[in-house]
């Protein structure tokens, strides 16, 4: 869980389950305190930690505690593997799953200040070619609509993905391809309607793509990756066979997953939306660390306080007491936040 507290930003992190956020606009949050007794600073992390591991059988977990000035404090425990193994390190690169939205929709707000596109861009004017086959009600979905899940695109699933696992084209054909059939689709759903989906940010990929002549992963690098000095960050496990392994449940038992394995949840067409996206702690500390300044007031020199005001302001209400906003779920006590259960992380059951 990450959650904005007076202050600072708490990420929590296992092999298990990813849950992450980021803080509100509350006046409080631009209070400087102390870490409290107990909790931040003191070294007990680490301990819970182990706690946690034994208490809900898993194999590895990981927390970070950031406010505007850096690391307060960084912990980890647990293995490699279920069971045993080599012990988690401080370096281990961990699968943030759909924590990669918010990235994306940084991405996005950068790419908007370098005059690729502006928020209300349209997918006719985009992708005028599609014109003929475009839904109607699709034609005037904007980058803002996309990344707040409202554009009314239907809700994905495996068998969207699957025929993508032994695709040889480059992912922009990909993409480009995910774009066009999803444009094509009467949905259900309404432009305006909340309804979470990944086909979204593949979507939204699609757009960058076409837009900078580059694919979403470079791009990631050169606009996001390398100026914040996130320099451990990769999509892909390529390299990652020492790494900690996710881990799925077979016969009431938690099994290692190969890094190379992919299924229809981490297959590379999806990385916009989370399949593949690998951060260290010190890197997603850099990450938060430039959402939280700009959160306070505190400016930012990667983008303007215009630009991550668009990105943490509510655009739709998903119940009485969530919203999302781009990238973001946000909620009026803890703020900016966002959770993910992914392929490389499932539950043991009980």
């Amino acid at each position: 869980m990450l959650i904005h507290s007076k202050g600072f930003l708490a990420l929590c992190v296992s092999s298990l389950l990813l849950i992450s956020g980021c803080g509100s606009n509350s006046s409080s949050s631009n209070a400087k305190v102390q870490p409290s007794a107990g909790s931040i600073g003191d070294g007990k992390i680490t301990t819970i930690l182990q706690k946690k591991i034994q208490k809900y059988d898993i194999p590895a977990m990981a927390v970070l505690v950031v406010d505007e000035n850096g690391t307060l404090e960084k912990a980890y425990n647990g293995y490699k593997t279920y069971g045993g193994g080599r012990k988690i390190l401080p370096e281990e690169l961990w699968n943030i799953g759909s924590l990669t939205k918010s990235m994306t929709a940084t991405l996005s707000a950068k790419m908007v200040e370098q005059g690729y596109l502006d928020w209300n861009t349209t997918l006719l004017e985009v992708f005028p070619e599609f014109s003929s086959s475009m839904q109607e009600q699709y034609k005037n979905v904007t980058l803002i609509e996309l990344l707040s899940h409202t554009s009314g695109l239907p809700a994905d699933n495996d068998s969207v993905w699957e025929e993508f696992i032994d695709d040889n084209r480059t992912l922009i054909e990909q993409r480009y391809e995910v774009c066009e059939g999803a444009l094509a689709f009467e949905s259900q759903h309404q432009k305006g309607e909340y309804l979470y989906s990944n086909i979204n940010y593949v979507v939204t990929a699609a757009i960058l793509e076409k837009k900078s002549s580059k694919v979403y992963e470079s791009l990631m690098k050169e606009y996001l990756f390398d100026p914040l000095g996130m320099d451990s960050s990769q999509f892909g496990s390529n390299g990652l066979e020492n790494n900690a392994y996710g881990h799925k449940v077979l016969n009431q038992q938690l099994i290692a997953i190969e890094p190379s394995e992919i299924t229809a949840d981490n297959v590379a067409v999806v990385a916009p939306a989370g399949s593949q996206t690998f951060i260290s702690l010190d890197d997603m500390s850099k990450y938060l660390q430039e959402h939280l300044k700009a959160n306070m007031g505190l400016g930012s020199e990667y983008l303007s306080a215009e630009s991550f005001s668009r990105l943490h302001t509510k655009v739709v209400n998903v119940d009485e007491d969530l919203g999302y906003s781009l990238g973001w779920f946000s909620e009026a006590e803890y703020g900016l936040q966002h959770s993910e259960k992914s392929r490389k992380s499932s539950a043991k059951p009980k």
